[in-house]
């Protein structure tokens, strides 16, 4: 493969698994924020959109000269093999943690509110479709067992297709862009106006205007996030507004215009915008931003990142299951009546310190070897090809 590693995009994968795993504790566990004071972290959800555009983008540097001429057989099973090696292995294992952790959860006491959905989430029958990635695909009326693998149903089927599209893209000119950019902009705002209020079901309810599918529609989702990645890249091997992007001012006023936009609430569609500006300024950038993503901690937690975000779950599940058999306090996330938000955040960085420790195992016992093992590498080479997660 002719391409080149991109070290400076692999901390921001862990920064947004990190704020993913806040959002669930928020949920889940303890709330940590006012809404009232703020809606940065009530909007976590919107960094798996971040993960979709990143993955587009990615697989468009790591894949896109062995496509753009064409698929041919053997380079589309080479990549398949490569992408099933990079998600699989750690879904199975993420999954049978689920079936057991959810058996305890659903044989032990459920607070009345968490009743209806624990019980659904958790149900063995979903299992089968969760092993063949298709339980996003408008089956149930949430994302069951291992939540958080519902984006990995999405991307597997976006992994698919991925292939048949890098020659309509990297072949074209700027009308070929402009043509891109009007369909994937008309299918966020067709997923969040028209088909999620019209059709999208969330738990027995009827959704409002939003991107947060994660049952219904949520292949469209990722796949106008991968085509918005995707377009991306074009801009980025263009070298389109390089001189303003590797600004390193230019990467903070982005990244605050970012925190802001979760804080306040602006439209999701507005905020999503901001993601490719994000990746640009990175990838550009030669400045103190590019110094502090690559350092050691930041690449660690990169690496670290797809452990991060599918362990997390498992790990609240379980210790939702034994909480309650060694009398421990039991968590009930929003439900929890006159919070304290000291509590709430005390709850979230022990969650999120088992978190990194069970992520770097799984990373380290896992997910490499796993990889090693289905591409025919030996341990510890392919570094270049971690970006691609």
């Amino acid at each position: 493969m002719n391409y080149s590693y991109l070290p400076e995009l692999t901390p921001l994968r862990g920064v947004a698994a990190v704020l993913v795993v806040l959002f669930h504790s928020q949920i889940f566990i303890y709330p940590l924020v006012d809404g009232h004071a703020s809606l940065f972290l009530a909007k976590g959800w919107l960094w798996v959109d971040f993960f979709f555009v990143l993955s587009g983008f990615i697989l468009t540097h790591v894949y896109g000269y062995a496509f753009r001429g064409g698929v041919t057989r053997v380079a589309y099973w080479n990549y398949l093999r490569a992408r099933f090696a990079r998600v699989y292995p750690l879904h199975f294992f993420t999954l049978l943690w689920t079936i057991a952790a959810g058996t305890l959860v659903v044989a032990g006491p459920i607070a009345a509110e968490w009743n209806r959905g624990i019980r659904f989430i958790l149900d063995i029958r979903t299992a089968p479709a969760c092993l063949l990635l298709v339980q996003a695909l408008h089956l149930y009326p949430t994302a069951p067992m291992n939540t958080v693998s519902w984006s990995l149903s999405t991307e597997w089927w976006m992994y698919l297709l991925f292939p048949l599209l890098i020659p309509l893209l990297l072949g074209g000119g700027r009308a070929r862009r402009l043509v891109w950019l009007l369909a994937v902009g008309g299918l966020y705002a067709a997923v969040k106006y028209w088909l999620v209020p019209q059709f999208g079901m969330h738990l027995w309810q009827r959704q409002p205007a939003t991107l947060n599918t994660i049952n219904d529609f949520a292949f469209l989702r990722c796949a106008a996030g991968f085509g918005l990645g995707m377009l991306t890249y074009r801009w980025f091997q263009l070298g389109l507004w390089r001189t303003l992007f590797q600004r390193n001012l230019f990467f903070w006023v982005v990244t605050a215009a970012l925190v802001l936009s979760f804080h306040f609430d602006v439209n999701e569609l507005l905020t999503v915008a901001l993601f490719p500006l994000l990746i640009l300024a990175t990838v550009y950038n030669g400045g103190s931003a590019s110094r502090l993503l690559s350092t050691r901690p930041a690449q660690r937690l990169g690496e670290w990142s797809f452990s991060i975000y599918m362990v997390h779950m498992p790990i609240f599940f379980s210790y939702r299951g034994i909480a309650p058999l060694l009398g421990w306090p039991v968590p009930n996330g929003f439900f929890t009546l006159g919070p304290d938000y000291r509590v709430g955040w005390f709850a979230a960085c022990i969650f999120l310190a088992v978190t990194l420790v069970a992520a770097s195992l799984c990373y380290r016992w896992l997910e490499v070897p796993a990889r090693n093992y289905f591409n025919g590498r030996r341990a510890g080479s392919g570094q270049a090809a971690s970006v691609a997660g």
